[in-house]
């Protein structure tokens, strides 16, 4: 519960979708790449 709250205020300050879960727009702007998996999930 802890890691979505903090998920989802970081979300929120800057300004992304907020879902409370690590998606592509979260990991970018955290400045952390995808992994090649990642990257073939966000495309299904």
């Amino acid at each position: 519960p802890e890691t979505r709250s903090g998920l989802r205020k970081f979300q929120e300050s800057r300004a992304i979708k907020v879902t409370g879960t690590l998606n592509q727009s979260t990991l970018a702007a955290m400045g952390i790449p995808l992994t090649p998996t990642q990257e073939a999930n966000e495309k299904k």
